[in-house]
């Protein structure tokens, strides 16, 4: 891909990392980052090592974000649930597709910049971590409709679909042959 050129003398565009602020740089030095030149952060991501991010946690990384004007971005790492996007970023950009890839990096650089928390909107594909056993024990199904509440009916088709066909397929497997 073709890298996205700055003016000269015009910082990079530092986003933190879900897994390495929320493990290395809690607290005090989320301060500390932005002041090293962070201006964004993941709030949301498919990286196993950042899919036990609390709730709350979530939300003071979003209440710093609106305060001090810093841009949100969520990051799909392509694994975690079977190789397949959990998050997206959305971002209006006027005539991004007669944009190179480099003139659009830098369009969309200079929109987060300016716009920070209001330049990019994080849609999640949810899923609810069970806390204690009797959450576990609904935790499959819970999950499920929160799924299925967000797909289109013909994705939601779908996913039933393939459920029944990986139960039917491993049920044939168990089953005892006769001789």
């Amino acid at each position: 891909s073709t890298p996205t050129r700055t003016a000269p003398g015009t910082p990079p565009f530092l986003v933190a990392s879900l897994p390495e602020y929320w493990q290395h740089h809690w607290g005090p030095d989320l301060g500390t980052l932005v002041r090293w030149g962070v201006r964004g952060f993941e709030i949301w991501t498919s990286s196993p090592r950042a899919m036990d991010f609390p709730e709350q946690l979530r939300r003071e990384v979003i209440s710093r974000c609106r305060l001090d004007g810093l841009a949100m971005f969520a990051a799909t790492d392509m694994h975690g649930f079977g190789y397949s996007a959990t998050a997206w970023n959305v971002t209006r950009v006027a005539a991004w597709r007669r944009m190179g890839a480099g003139e659009l990096g830098a369009v969309l650089v200079a929109k987060f910049r300016r716009e920070g928390p209001d330049a990019n909107r994080v849609v999640v594909l949810r899923r609810w971590l069970p806390e204690t056993r009797p959450e576990a024990i609904v935790a499959v199904p819970l999950n499920m409709v929160l799924i299925l509440r967000t797909a289109s009916p013909a994705h939601a088709a779908a996913l039933l679909a393939w459920i029944w066909v990986v139960a039917l397929l491993s049920g044939l497997r168990r089953r005892p042959r006769r001789s």
